[in-house]
């Protein structure tokens, strides 16, 4: 039976408190408030990560480098993730086909206005389009471009903040 405290190893502490210092930064940096939370409590994640990783293969109660390092892969993994994970969570209905949107436009860059409905049509009518390609446009992410001619709306992808760039004019 297991008894005690885990001890640090020199190098799985030094690790672990230069991790930690880079947390307050990380906050800043994640745009998705939801994942404030579990930035908030990352560092409590991944002690338990290591420590669970360390029984996993000896019953030392030494926490060290090889420990730490792969729990903060593991946790900080988890964070790379969580957005797309957590996209169905929100209050704006639209937002699920706002995000397949944008995906849609960073994929083709570029796309006439009736191949997007088109594409689209089994989630969502013409008028909600409008207004996700509103929000997109409002956010710096698409353009849209109207023919003088014709009258066709062709939408540009421009990418924004979150460096998954497109055309930018």
């Amino acid at each position: 039976m297991l008894q005690g405290e885990f001890i640090w190893e020199p190098g799985g502490k030094q690790l672990y408190e230069t991790w930690y210092e880079t947390l307050p930064q990380k906050i800043k940096d994640t745009r998705d408030e939801r994942l404030h939370g579990y930035i908030a409590r990352i560092h409590a994640i991944m002690l338990k990560t290591a420590m669970c990783l360390r029984l996993s293969y000896s019953d030392d109660l030494i926490l060290g480098e090889k420990e730490v390092g792969s729990a903060i892969r593991l946790v900080e993994s988890v964070l790379a993730n969580a957005s797309t994970a957590l996209s169905a969570q929100g209050r704006n209905p639209s937002g699920l086909d706002m995000e397949k949107v944008m995906v849609q436009l960073r994929t083709f860059k570029k796309i006439p206005f009736k191949d997007l409905m088109r594409i689209n049509y089994r989630n969502t009518s013409k008028m909600q389009l409008d207004e996700i390609l509103a929000g997109i446009e409002a956010m710096g992410h698409c353009q849209v471009e109207t023919d003088t001619y014709t009258l066709e709306r062709t939408i540009i992808w421009l990418g924004g903040a979150d460096g998954k760039g497109g055309v930018r004019r």
